[in-house]
């Protein structure tokens, strides 16, 4: 019995590297998942930020400006002023999500289709329906005719 589960036990270790390593074709080609999977060269690699502290240094800046990383690579913002803050802010959040904040815009506007093609275009109508476009260039307007708003704008 003791033979039996060693046995069975490398068949599906030897089952699994094989299918791991090798790649498929089921209409389309499918990659070996190992290399995906491996954690020293996959797509953990990416997951574990290298990020360091930096000091920013980019046109606009009054003064220095300290971004300081914690253990879960949450980004400290250490600035002189709320117009560097503010500047250093929505830099470093471009820098780690711009993707995100792109294709949120892209979904907002029923758009979706200029990147992942055709399948999307049933979810583009209906957003363009909802017409959220339409809402955020009226709530602009609004914003801009606001003096106190328009005060603290810039």
């Amino acid at each position: 019995m003791k033979f039996v589960k060693v046995g069975v036990s490398l068949i599906i270790t030897v089952s699994l590297v094989y299918f791991l390593n090798s790649s498929w074709n089921f209409g389309s080609p499918i990659p070996a998942l190992g290399k995906f999977l491996n954690p020293f060269g996959g797509f953990w690699q990416n997951a574990e930020g290298k990020e360091q502290n930096e000091t920013l240094h980019l046109v606009g800046l009054k003064d220095e400006v300290i971004i300081q990383y914690d253990s879960l690579l949450i980004p400290h913002i250490f600035a002189k002023n709320d117009a560097d803050l503010y500047l250093a802010q929505g830099y470093i959040t471009a820098k780690n999500r711009l993707w995100q904040m792109e294709f949120q815009t892209h979904a907002a506007a029923g758009r979706i289709s200029e990147i992942i093609g055709s399948a999307a275009l049933d979810y583009d109508r209906i957003q363009r329906r909802r017409g959220m476009v339409f809402a955020a260039e009226n709530a602009l307007k609004a914003m801009e005719e606001d003096p106190i708003a328009e005060s603290h704008g810039g």
